[in-house]
């Protein structure tokens, strides 16, 4: 963790000595939140506590990897993985800097040719229902989502091939349609957050030594979310 404050310490002071008036952060993978783990050697030690007093927000990435590559297989895997969200993002917002979910997403639209074409086709419907209730699951700790990428990219081999916000010929797609809806209820205020209930705290130094202590994390977690999911009001 010493070495990635540092790291960022570094870059920030180079910024800001060209341009004393940006605003700058730094991404952040999932992995920088322990919350799923195959094991310590996953953890990126770029801890949001130890950088935040550097940066102006923070912002992390994030995919459904929950129980695997989700392959939109009913509620549970659904619950899991906005649980597991929730999680990363309310660790993120912890230290009390605005939080943006700066790389997310997921595919749909068609048949992905990554891993061998294994995960099944999704429909353009699979992925805005998925990111929209990403949007949800986040808001009021989240200031802001960038969906990952803008439009499908055939060539690509990972899920970035269906998860665009446009078609590769630039046809809106569904979740293009519903993102537009969502960024205007945020801009003008309606978009509300119900009330957000207490959760259980990640241990996050145990966490980073002994997977079984993530695990159980995230199984307590999950219990929480699925008996108080987050209430929004004020969206289309």
């Amino acid at each position: 963790e010493e070495v990635a404050e540092e790291w960022v310490r570094r870059q920030v002071m180079a910024i800001r000595a060209a341009d004393p008036g940006a605003l700058v952060t730094v991404g952040l993978i999932q992995w920088s939140v322990p919350v799923l783990l195959a094991g310590p050697f996953q953890y990126s030690a770029f801890r949001p506590e130890r950088l935040a007093p550097w940066l102006d927000f923070l912002e992390v990435h994030f995919y459904p990897l929950a129980g695997g590559f989700y392959e939109y297989g009913g509620p549970e895997a659904e619950r899991q993985n906005l649980a597991y969200l929730e999680a990363v993002v309310r660790e993120t917002a912890r230290p009390g800097k605005p939080v943006v979910l700066a790389e997310f997403g997921w595919y749909g639209g068609g048949q992905l040719t990554s891993d061998g074409g294994r995960h099944p086709a999704a429909t353009e419907e699979h992925q805005a229902q998925w990111c929209r209730r990403a949007v949800e699951t986040t808001l009021g700790l989240a200031c802001g989502w960038l969906n990952w990428g803008f439009h499908d990219h055939p060539q690509a081999r990972d899920v970035t091939e269906y998860t665009g916000l446009l078609t590769a010929e630039g046809k809106v797609k569904a979740w293009g349609k519903v993102f537009e809806e969502l960024g205007r209820s945020v801009k003008d205020g309606s978009a509300v957050v119900a009330g957000r209930v207490d959760r259980p705290v990640l241990d996050w130094d145990r966490a980073i030594a002994d997977r079984r202590v993530v695990d159980e994390f995230r199984r307590r977690y999950t219990e929480a979310f699925e008996a108080a999911p987050p209430r929004v009001a004020g969206l289309p």
